[in-house]
């Protein structure tokens, strides 16, 4: 004995049209935003920077059919400063919107945003030393005689 569900489920498989499966000339082409300006973050001066090189922020951004960062969500956190930081730059951001056979569409993406310790500030050089005052020299006394 047959299931009914099964049949029905044979009979709308088999009734689709051949036009509603896409073929490898109908597949779809999917290409990712790109960052055409990704505004930097400085560090925050409130972190200290002692044994730090680097500290990564991990994010997914919402882009817009037309590159605009929409949303920032912190997937993996460096501290309150850091992610806020991230976030401000991010929305700040400008992308190329992902494209679907070519049209712009909204897109999705996980982003490593990094942030570089500063370098030290140079040391400053040492002044000269203030050349001690030359001896004055009085020539001798240069007796004419009488």
């Amino acid at each position: 004995m047959f299931d009914r569900a099964r049949i029905l489920g044979f009979l709308i498989v088999a009734a689709w049209p051949a036009a509603a499966w896409p073929t490898a000339a109908q597949s779809q082409t999917l290409v990712p935003p790109v960052a055409v300006d990704l505004v930097e973050a400085s560090w925050p001066e409130a972190e200290p920077i002692a044994g730090r090189g680097m500290v990564e922020v991990l994010t997914r951004l919402a882009i817009d059919a037309t590159g605009v960062v929409t949303d920032v969500e912190i997937l993996g956190s460096a501290g309150a400063l850091f992610d806020e930081a991230a976030r401000a730059a991010l929305l700040a951001s400008r992308f190329e919107p992902a494209l679907r056979d070519g049209a712009p569409i909204a897109a999705r993406i996980e982003l490593r945003f990094v942030f570089r310790a500063p370098a030290p500030p140079p040391e400053p050089e040492p002044e000269p030393e203030a050349a001690a005052p030359s001896p004055v020299v009085v020539p001798p006394a240069v007796d004419d005689g009488p």
